[in-house]
């Protein structure tokens, strides 16, 4: 085995490699590039399908930081082949000189981290298996593998494709004979994501027969291939501008609202927009955080599909339901992907409703027994995406391996760095804006980082870095936020951004919205020096293992979290303890709580000259009446509202559940002390009483709900009605989550929990001091304030109550829950650990809430 000492080792010799070796020689160091494959390219390296062309076009699919001849290469259309972008990437690495310092056809079999020398050491041995192992050694490691480099073979192709006569393929791994495997041939494409939408209408065009595979559609949209053009700034003014653009690439990103145009300017703008690529996506400013805009946006782009496509059940399976973009949407060579279900030979085979058995002797077999017939069968069935490239070398640092490091999803700082293994960098990487970017501009500025930081080391004598633990813990906090802040973090957007295209995979965004912000962190995190980095010099000791933990006792994902809105809130004030503060303080978190499910409404409604409730509406008509959820807002009867901070609650409840929900908009303290809000959830219940038949539910299933005060509030209408003797219809079911039944602040869990993030217990005395005046301690006692101090629970409707562990307000859930039953009440009790206080609005980042919240839908 022959050994080579090194700087700097990268692996992979695709933009990301070939940009690492070029920016490393500049800067003296020694370095090599191990690359599995006979060429440089990456993902474009290897013969690739019929059809294959980039997404973006060739101008910002380039490198912008390597000069004006490498930006002014002259590419013969706007949207480059894979021809064409193997012979770029071939063209920069002649051009610079790099093709010696890549060890091509070398496959890595083990990369571990020596911390007594502190340096890597890979093994390889030949792809081909000619030839001897090598041993590496180098200082830092570097990752440029791609995110979309290791091929997804479904697990019915494993264990069945031996029973198969004829030929199975991954689009990846597209046989050297070309176009001549599928010519005259029977074929058969499983998948209908890009790179099915780029080769079967090419495969089409070739075979005697085509059948298109099809689980889930996906949305296209015309490239509008053609004639290359340049940019028309220069060099200064494209980098100037991508470091403005969240998307790292200019797409004419339309700044308006939707509200700020008209019906006329909407249809305009879209139609502008179809046909010109990754600019249809960024139609409006709201396009990815409102439900109904992008609604708007989805309904013209299915209506194209029923245009172009013929039979009108082909058009319709081709047309999906889901909302557009929180999926990458793919391109098509302008219309032929539709264009190619009008031919005699090309079927869509829906395996949704009948899905794949496997392979036979003759093709694929379906679960009702049919057997489609081919020749070939070609699996464009997508990648093990974002971490698949990872797990296949798998390194090894301080402590364990990164598959077990990242079991339950990737962690990383700044989307470069990960904690535990020192040195070792990611180009375009997990947790970077990498596939939601131009990628070359995320590879260039990730690129770049790393060389800077391997520059302060040198120049400080210092020999290792990794990330602080809980600088690390805020950077995925705040990466799983800002997807929840967009219809990116909803439930059915599950694709392979979050892996769910891989079973067993751990689920997590791994995707940081905003080119902008990230490479702006990325600048100040080199301005402060490595400032959020353990720094190592030579027999320095290793970074000692995390001092306790404040947030050990929360579940990791709100760890995370509770880090990552910290991070996001660096350098900004507490906001004041007034009702304006609060009330400003908890409208600014509306973005973090996501755009809520797919609903109709709000309709609004008012009860009364203090009371406005807003309706909201399953999408599908159910033909007869539903439940109805008639909820009661959190925010202490000081902040809070109907319009804002329970709209996505509100959403969400209606997709999941299939009811509707009614939410009661009550006048707030201190401006209406104790008991307006009560009056006005007795209003607004009276009035939901009297409207059954209009808003077409069911009046024998009306749910009170609520959560934290409005816990109060249902649980004050469940005894109302009840003492109605019966004037108004018996709830169904009370539902509460976090409920604040005791405002006298007395139960054990308020001073154990007194620094409780999200409600300390300073801020919960607060809020009943403004409800119910100076005696509040006192008043808090009252039966008619507190449903905990009522003596007689019995009639009560059965209870759904879900507590958080850490919380003020423990106890009150705990407590309430006894008294019900001993009282003869049926109780779905649950106290959920590591969650905080107003888990519900983030029951998309926290699983345990996630799953309190389905209970409750369900």
């Amino acid at each position: 085995m022959s050994e080579v000492q090194l700087d700097l080792i990268v692996v992979g010799a695709g933009f990301g490699g070939i940009h690492q070796l070029i920016r490393a020689r500049e800067n003296g160091l020694h370095a090599i590039a191990l690359e599995r494959w006979e060429g440089t390219g990456g993902t474009w390296a290897r013969p690739n399908y019929p059809g294959a062309h980039c997404d973006i076009q060739c101008r910002d699919y380039s490198y912008s930081t390597l000069g004006d001849e490498v930006m002014d290469y002259k590419w013969a259309h706007n949207y480059g082949s894979s021809d064409e972008i193997q012979s770029y990437i071939d063209h920069v690495a002649n051009r610079f000189n790099v093709r010696d310092s890549i060890r091509f056809g070398e496959t890595v079999m083990s990369a571990v981290w020596n911390d007594e020398t502190q340096e890597w050491i890979v093994r390889t041995q030949p792809t081909k298996g000619e030839g001897s192992e090598c041993e590496y050694r180098a200082r830092f490691f570097v990752l440029a593998v791609g995110c979309l480099s290791e091929p997804n073979i479904p697990a019915f192709a494993r264990d069945t494709v031996s029973k198969f006569k004829g030929r199975a393929f991954h689009t990846a791994r597209w046989p050297k004979e070309g176009v001549d495997v599928v010519t005259d041939k029977r074929v058969i494409v499983i998948g209908t994501g890009s790179s099915a939408m780029q080769a079967s209408p090419e495969i089409a065009k070739l075979a005697k027969q085509v059948s298109v595979l099809q689980r889930t559609a996906n949305y296209s949209i015309p490239n509008g291939f053609g004639e290359y053009e340049s940019h028309t700034m220069s060099r200064a003014e494209v980098l100037a501008k991508k470091k403005k653009e969240p998307f790292g690439v200019d797409l004419n990103r339309n700044t308006k609202k939707f509200a700020e145009m008209t019906e006329e300017e909407r249809r305009l703008e879209l139609e502008s927009r179809w046909g010109r690529g990754m600019e249809f996506i960024v139609p409006f400013a709201d396009f990815l955080t409102d439900i109904n805009v992008n609604r708007f946006v989805t309904e013209f782009a299915n209506a194209k599909t029923r245009e172009m496509v013929k039979d009108k059940h082909t058009a319709e399976l081709l047309c999906p339901k889901y909302p557009i973009g929180c999926k990458r949407p793919s391109l098509s060579m302008n219309t032929d992907w539709w264009d190619h279900f009008n031919r005699d030979n090309v079927e869509l085979v829906d395996v949704r409703t009948d899905p794949i058995e496997g392979f036979c002797a003759d093709g694929i077999q379906l679960a009702s027994g049919r057997v489609i017939e081919a020749d070939v069968v070609v699996m464009a069935t997508g990648f093990d995406a974002m971490t698949g490239s990872f797990f296949r070398i798998n390194p090894v640092g301080r402590h364990c391996d990164l598959k077990t490091a990242w079991a339950h999803g990737a962690h990383s700082y700044l989307g470069v760095t990960t904690v535990g293994f020192p040195n070792m960098f990611w180009v375009a990487g997990p947790q970077s804006p990498s596939v939601l970017t131009a990628m070359v501009s995320t590879i260039e500025t990730s690129s770049d980082f790393i060389i800077e930081v391997i520059k302060h080391l040198r120049a400080e004598g210092k020999t290792s870095l990794e990330p602080m633990p809980h600088a690390q813990m805020a950077w995925s906090g705040i990466t799983s936020i800002l997807a929840n802040t967009t219809l990116l973090g909803k439930p059915e957007c599950g694709s392979w951004y979050i892996g769910s295209n891989i079973p067993g995979k751990a689920r997590a965004y791994n995707i940081y919205l905003g080119y902008d912000t990230w490479s702006a962190k990325l600048n100040s995190e080199l301005e402060s020096k490595l400032a959020a980095y353990v720094v190592r010099g030579a027999g320095d000791p290793a970074p000692p293992p995390p001092a306790d933990n404040p947030l050990a006792a929360f579940d990791p994902s709100v760890a995370n979290f509770l880090l990552g809105l910290k991070g996001l809130a660096a350098g900004q004030p507490d906001p004041p303890m007034t009702p304006e503060g609060q009330r400003a303080m908890y409208d600014g978190l509306v973005p973090l709580f996501g755009p809520g499910g797919n609903s109709y409404g709000p309709f609004e409604h008012r009860v009364n000259d203090n009371v406005v409730v807003h309706v909201y509406k399953p999408v599908e008509d159910p033909g007869a009446p539903v439940p109805v959820v008639l909820w009661l807002h959190a925010g202490g009867f000081v902040i809070g509202s109907h319009d804002r901070t329970h709209m996505a609650v509100a959403r969400d409840l209606v997709e999941a559940s299939g009811a509707v929900v009614v939410l009661v908009g009550y006048r707030l303290a201190p401006e209406h002390p104790y008991p307006a809000a009560l009056r006005d959830a007795e209003a607004a219940y009276e009035w939901l009483a009297a409207h059954t038949e209009e808003l077409c539910v069911d009046p024998s299933r009306i749910v009170v709900a609520g959560d934290s005060a409005g816990g109060t509030l249902a649980t004050q209408l469940a005894l109302f009605a009840r003492d109605a003797e019966g004037r108004l219809p018996h709830p169904a079911l009370q539902a509460l989550f976090y409920p604040w039944l005791d405002l006298s602040c007395s139960g054990p869990s308020v001073e154990t929990f007194a620094e409780a993030p999200l409600l300390p217990a300073a801020l919960l005395k607060w809020m009943a001091l403004q409800y119910l005046g100076e005696d509040w301690a006192a008043k808090g006692k009252d039966p008619a304030v507190s449903p905990l101090h009522v003596a007689n629970h019995t009639k009560l409707p059965p209870a759904f109550i879900r507590s958080a562990q850490i919380d003020p307000l423990a106890s009150d859930g705990q407590m309430y829950a006894g008294m019900l039953k001993s009282s003869g009440v049926e109780v779905d009790f649950a106290e959920i650990p590591g969650l905080p206080h107003a888990f519900l609005h983030f029951q998309r980042i926290f699983e345990p809430a996630g799953k309190a919240f389905q209970e409750f839908a369900a």
